[in-house]
Order: C-alpha cells, then sequence, then structure tokens
C-alpha cells in the first residue's frame, strides 16, 4: 500500500524552490543535499545569511538539512546562487549507497539473486544486526529467512549466501560501551 502512495508522485512536480547560496566553488550536481552552513558569521550574533548559505553535509552541519539541488552547477570561484527543493518537495535524489545518520554506524541494503554470495569485513570490535526483508539468506552458515533478524559480536568476516531472491539490511555497529 505504501508502495502505491510512492508511485503516485513520481513524475508529480511538486516542488518547494528556494535560492540560496552555495558557499563551495565545487561543482554540483542535480540531486545532490546541501544543509545550511551554521558556522557563518559568529555565535553571538544574530545574521540572517545563515539560512541562506548551503553547503554539502558534513559532521559540523547534518542536522540542518536544506534541501536538494534542482539542477547542475559548473564550478565558480567564490560560491554561486543554486536553487534547492526544500523539505516537503518531490524531487529526484541523488544516492551514492551512503548517507549520513549522525551516529558511528553504517546501514547496508543488499539484494541477492539465488545462489550469490557476498562477503563484508566487520573491523575489530564492531558488532552486526542483520535483518531479512525477504527470502532466505545463510549468514556464516546460519540460516535466516524472512522476518528474521541476528545480532553478531566477534566475528572479523560475515559471508552471505542467497537460497532465493533475497533482500536484507545490515548494521554495521559500534561496540557495546
Amino acid at each position: 500500500m505504501a508502495m502505491d502512495n510512492m508511485t503516485k508522485c513520481v513524475g508529480e512536480r511538486r516542488e518547494i524552490l528556494r535560492r540560496v547560496w552555495y558557499i563551495a566553488s565545487t561543482a554540483i550536481s542535480k540531486g545532490y543535499g546541501v544543509c545550511y552552513d551554521r558556522d557563518y558569521g559568529t555565535a553571538t550574533s544574530v545574521d540572517a545569511e545563515r539560512d541562506n548559505r548551503v553547503s554539502l553535509p558534513d559532521n559540523t552541519n547534518n542536522n540542518s538539512f536544506a534541501g536538494v539541488v534542482v539542477r547542475d552547477y559548473a564550478a565558480k570561484t567564490g560560491g554561486q546562487y543554486i536553487e534547492i527543493a526544500e523539505p516537503g518537495s518531490v524531487s529526484m535524489c541523488y544516492f551514492d549507497g551512503s548517507t549520513t545518520i549522525g551516529q558511528d554506524a553504517r546501514l547496508w541494503a543488499s539484494l541477492l539473486a539465488p545462489g550469490e554470495a557476498l562477503g563484508y569485513k566487520l573491523a575489530p570490535r564492531r558488532l552486526a544486526y542483520v535483518h531479512v526483508i525477504r527470502g532466505r539468506l545463510a549468514v556464516n552458515g546460519q540460516n535466516l529467512a524472512t522476518g528474521d533478524a541476528a545480532k553478531i559480536a566477534d566475528e572479523a568476516r560475515l559471508d552471505f549466501r542467497a537460497d532465493e531472491e533475497t533482500e536484507f539490511l545490515l548494521f554495521d555497529l559500534p561496540p557495546l560501551a
């Protein structure tokens, strides 16, 4: 049902557009997310330009999402005005396989064909959590099916093998304190 609702939005232009100052001199492509540059000015002064200056997400601004770039822009020394679709818009987003969640964690979504295998190296002391969305999956020889999950500790490598078309999530998590 939720997928039906999402499908209805495809191709429907519903953007809340805003012109903002992109502070970097690099090119930026359509679909990239940008965040407000809250470091502009001084911490003690009120500056209206803080809500107009944007940059690519990083560890200092990822809690200040501004929107999604609506077209490609060439590099320009000193920055430039760009147009963004603000939150609440329906727009195309660039996705490179990762996202910032503000935590020491990684989330991977995978879709394996029947018989397909995949390996993942887990850093020392890291924990893993695997959730099978659909299908059947062996994780280091342990069988999981649709809806199953596994908490994994003390493993350096995870080996996944699908018995049928399988979709699953892998959370790479920090050690417990």
